[in-house]
């Protein structure tokens, strides 16, 4: 199916989301993926109701998983079964179903440990896979990216910004542009072919376990999850007083709430200053 007929019915799931809580904006954001997997990976018939099948939507967030935060999942979800709802409900033949609660988040790496993924990083057989290894950490470390985002990130997508620092323009489905800890920035070993990838330069295409499947091969002392990288670098911004506004948009989340979960990690303010940040704040 063409990208027309795809577009097709999504049209028609934003005029059966006209029912719903969500905006227009939030059921293209949800079905536009979803219907062109099912479609033309799945192999679903172009009907709504076979489209918006339970086992079709949790077959596609559990595929999602790779791609999307935990919070932008459960989004997703809640979204897609909104929209079964309204697909099923003049024949009453879809019952509501409940979304995700939230989930919990993976907790952050303890500085001795990072220290100790750094120093597995450095000592790998060749020089090439010592590369790929620091380039994994700096990427999730030092801009909070996911493990599919860290695959398909190539060299041209790295850029030095006129005003200082190293801005990764992260492309899929949460595009934005993060900007790296400077501290992390500095240790990027980059190939220099602009269409290569920064992770695993050698390969010419790229595939969902890539991340996986390179640090599986060589563990270290401390395993290597980019989604502890990621909540490692969500903390650290937390901790540092980062924007609120500021840190959503680099996590590309499509909400505050999608953060709150990690406060829990979030070291606490003497009473001091804590009522100072208080008594001070714009």
């Amino acid at each position: 199916m063409n990208l027309a007929e795809v577009d097709a019915l999504v049209e028609q799931c934003v005029s059966l989301g006209g029912r719903t809580v969500y905006s227009e904006a939030e059921i293209r954001f949800a079905t536009r993926p979803f219907l062109t997997w099912a479609v033309n990976v799945a192999g679903v018939d172009a009907d709504l109701f076979e489209l918006f099948s339970t086992s079709n939507i949790e077959q596609f967030i559990v595929i999602a998983r790779e791609t999307y935060s935990p919070g932008s999942l459960g989004n997703l979800r809640s979204r897609l079964f909104r929209v079964a709802e309204q697909v099923g409900d003049l024949q009453g033949r879809r019952p509501p179903v409940a979304a995700l609660p939230p989930s919990s988040p993976v907790s952050p790496y303890a500085p001795r440990e990072v220290a100790e993924m750094m120093s597995w990083a450095v000592s790998l057989s060749t020089e090439s896979r010592r590369a790929s290894a620091v380039n994994l950490l700096a990427l999730g470390l030092g801009a909070g990216l996911s493990s599919s985002e860290i695959g398909n990130l190539r060299v041209r997508s790295v850029s030095e910004h006129p005003r200082g620092g190293i801005d990764v323009r992260v492309e899929g489905a949460r595009e934005r542009t993060v900007t790296m800890k400077d501290l992390w920035a500095s240790e990027l070993r980059l190939p220099a072919e602009p269409s290569s990838y920064v992770f695993r330069p050698d390969r010419v295409t790229t595939w969902r376990t890539v991340v996986n499947n390179f640090v599986q091969r060589a563990p270290g002392a401390v395993l290597v999850q980019t989604q502890r990288l990621r909540a490692t670098w969500i903390v650290g911004h937390l901790a540092a007083g980062t924007h609120a506004s500021t840190l959503v948009e680099a996590a590309g989340v499509d909400s505050l709430e999608a953060l709150t979960r990690y406060l829990q990690f979030v070291p606490s303010l003497g009473e001091d200053v804590a009522r100072a940040e208080l008594r001070l704040g714009q």
